[in-house]
């Protein structure tokens, strides 16, 4: 089948409430929404512009009434911003790190005259907010935090701290567990306890794109044995 023709999560991995207002859905590429009192935050817009259709589609039926505000993209991978233009073409500002402005903005501006999507027929001006340090977006219980991670393999990757929850978004410095219990790359481990402790952050839990909801201190013993 094609790309556009793939659903939106997998019935074996239902979606996880990881605190109220925060749903992660799994998928072959996981989404996370973030509500905040003024509207919600998509974590991710992976793979393609009818993948992301079906994502906002799910934030109406989720959360009804309340308005997309912003998406953000965390790394310069297909699977993270190949969406990227359907938040576009909806007026949604998307958050981008500085490192990936340049490919973000190729890919917005490509003609897609073979196949189409809705920014091919209702082109507009892109609202890009590009993330050089720390940010903060939203309040209450759900505010995050944007930091860039800056980090050999992380170059071109932000985490997202969620303070009052004590919970890190790792991009794909994190992926597994495995079914054995193991994490892929321990490299990324430590590079992603390393920008954690850069930023002073201190997490009790982590998820990311290919992560499940984790223990830090499982992730912390991954790498020490190694």
């Amino acid at each position: 089948p094609l790309v556009d023709d793939w659903s939106l999560g997998r019935p074996d991995r239902p979606a996880v409430e990881l605190a109220p207002g925060l749903v992660k859905v799994p998928g072959n590429w996981d989404v996370a929404y973030v509500q905040h009192d003024d509207g919600l935050v998509i974590i991710e817009t992976p793979i393609s512009s009818a993948y992301s259709r079906k994502v906002l589609e799910e934030a109406r039926r989720r959360f009804p009434n309340v308005p997309v505000k912003a998406a953000i993209t965390t790394s310069d991978a297909w699977p993270h911003l190949g969406g990227a233009r359907e938040y576009v073409a909806a007026g949604i500002p998307l958050y981008v790190l500085d490192r990936n402005e340049p490919i973000l903005r190729r890919l917005l501006a490509a003609p897609r005259t073979l196949r189409p999507d809705t920014l091919a027929g209702r082109r507009r001006e892109a609202e890009l907010r590009i993330v050089s340090g720390r940010i903060v977006l939203g309040t209450g219980p759900n505010r995050m935090e944007l930091h860039p991670i800056r980090t050999e393999t992380g170059e071109r990757m932000l985490m997202i701290w969620f303070p009052e929850h004590h919970l890190l978004y790792t991009s794909d410095l994190v992926q597994g567990p495995m079914p054995d219990g193991s994490f892929f790359m321990p490299q990324y481990l430590s590079e992603i306890r390393d920008a954690a402790a850069r930023a002073g952050l201190r997490p009790e839990r982590i998820f990311g794109m290919h992560a499940a909801n984790t223990p830090w201190t499982k992730v912390l013993a991954a790498i020490d044995a190694v």
